[in-house]
């Protein structure tokens, strides 16, 4: 018998565990889903409020042609400072955000993922990457925990979930 299997049950079986005590819900960051709190005179940064998830305010904010996301709640902010969590370079944002929570409780999200495209090429910008970056969300810490690359094998939105599941135990980036 392989020295790994043992190993590798447990993974398999704590993941199934997460996958059936999870769920997903959305809610929509695009532009026409949102409402301007705020431009600057030469159009270069901007705030939107977007709708709430819960008692979660979603502000985006766009400076430098970055974009990031700052998350509200009572009356406390937690920036994600996606460009300097995730990457410095320029980037937008995709059109929904999916909270993870626990199976039939969606009013108490654990953990965000978001797509967030990165043009990481300066000679050419308009290549980018496109990564689903998982932050964390808890009672007193909101943080980015990681992000994922696009997979050859498509898996790329089954790793974010599974990250996004074990979030309240990973390091903050």
């Amino acid at each position: 018998m392989n020295r790994w299997f043992p190993v590798l049950v447990a993974v398999c079986m704590t993941t199934t565990v997460a996958a059936a005590f999870y769920d997903s819900s959305y809610s929509p960051i695009d532009e026409a889903s949102c409402t301007t709190l705020f431009v600057d005179q030469h159009g270069i940064s901007s705030t939107q409020r977007c709708p709430a998830f819960g008692s979660w305010g979603v502000i985006v904010q766009e400076g430098d042609l970055r974009q990031s996301i700052t998350l509200e709640r009572d009356g406390k902010a937690w920036p994600l400072d996606f460009w300097r969590t995730v990457s410095p370079a320029w980037s937008y944002l995709g059109k929904v955000i999916e909270w993870r929570h626990e199976r039939g409780n969606p009013g108490n999200p654990v953990a965000m993922i978001v797509r967030l495209d990165v043009s990481e090429n300066p000679v050419e910008p308009d290549r980018t990457t496109s990564y689903l970056v998982v932050s964390r969300i808890g009672e007193s810490a909101v943080c980015v925990v990681g992000r994922i690359a696009p997979q050859k094998d498509g898996s790329q939105n089954l790793k974010a979930r599974e990250m996004a599941d074990f979030a309240a135990a990973l390091p903050c980036l």
